[in-house]
């Protein structure tokens, strides 16, 4: 992976970046449950799309914000959110993993995987069910899910009619609590909380 040297000084816009759009994603996540708590089949897809796109993008910049702030090697190019975690120093990867941990996840949140049919005669049925198999209690399992959210979410316009599905996922809640966890490590590296550890 290739690695870029970022001033320490950018640091704060980073960070105030990945702030803001967190903040709007919950914002359009608020408007979003009104609407799947009224309609769980009528799901607003340009919000939810738009909700993907910030809150993989707002997680993308708290990872690289941990980058600038604390390796020599600078920061990993890339928005695939797996790899650029694998890149964090393992204390601190231990640290947001037992944040994620304790985020509340609301009950309430109604994640949805929306398939849409892009063929001219009916499909076969998708082979698994949304979300088959993942347990949003495990931080990797959850950080797999989204990984791609930034990219699949952005383009998702383009896979229309490539194939006889096209999917999106919303699994905000999850994304939410990966945010504030590594949003809560990067303030307490920041605090000087793991000094000496790494």
């Amino acid at each position: 992976m290739r690695n870029k040297k970022i001033n320490i000084q950018s640091l704060p816009i980073a960070m105030e970046q990945a702030n803001e759009m967190f903040n709007h994603a919950l914002q359009i996540d608020k408007e979003i449950q009104k609407y799947l708590n009224k309609d769980k089949n009528n799901s607003p897809l340009g919000k939810m799309i738009s909700a993907n796109v910030l809150i993989g993008l707002s997680i993308e910049l708290y990872l690289k914000s941990l980058m600038i702030a604390g390796r020599k090697d600078g920061v990993v190019f890339g928005h695939n959110l797996t790899d650029l975690y694998n890149e964090i120093h393992p204390v601190l990867k231990m640290a947001i993993e037992t944040e994620y941990g304790k985020c509340k996840k609301s009950k309430n949140v109604l994640m949805v995987e929306i398939g849409i049919k892009s063929s001219k005669g009916l499909p076969p049925k998708p082979e698994k069910e949304p979300f088959d198999g993942v347990d949003f209690k495990d931080f990797n399992q959850s950080l797999d899910t989204i990984s791609n959210i930034f990219v699949e979410s952005r383009y998702y316009f383009e896979t229309i009619g490539s194939s006889d599905w096209s999917f999106i996922k919303y699994a905000f809640e999850s994304a939410r609590c990966i945010a504030i966890a590594v949003k809560t490590v990067l303030e307490n590296f920041r605090a000087g909380i793991f000094k000496g550890e790494i």
